[in-house]
């Protein structure tokens, strides 16, 4: 077990470990939380297409605006 404490730049095996763990712990959480926001505010999100820039991507069943130039999205895919 000597091994984890060899130094590797400023933080040694173990500590490398430490990091690596909480790191991808607080990675999954945090979009696991963006996820539940983006349905709660959003409520339904469908794929969409706005005629006026080109831009594709999830918008709200409720709020059909374009993020990109604010246009009033029309072209709603289906499914």
């Amino acid at each position: 077990m000597e091994f984890l404490t060899t130094q590797l730049g400023p933080l040694n095996l173990w500590q490398w470990a430490a990091v690596l763990v909480v790191g991808s712990v607080a990675m999954s959480s945090g979009s696991k939380f963006l996820k539940r926001k983006e349905s709660a505010v959003g409520g339904k999100l469908q794929a969409a297409s706005c005629i006026g820039c080109g831009w594709k991507g999830n918008v709200s069943k409720y709020h059909r605006q374009c993020p990109k130039c604010g246009n009033s999205i029309t072209r709603m895919s289906r499914g």
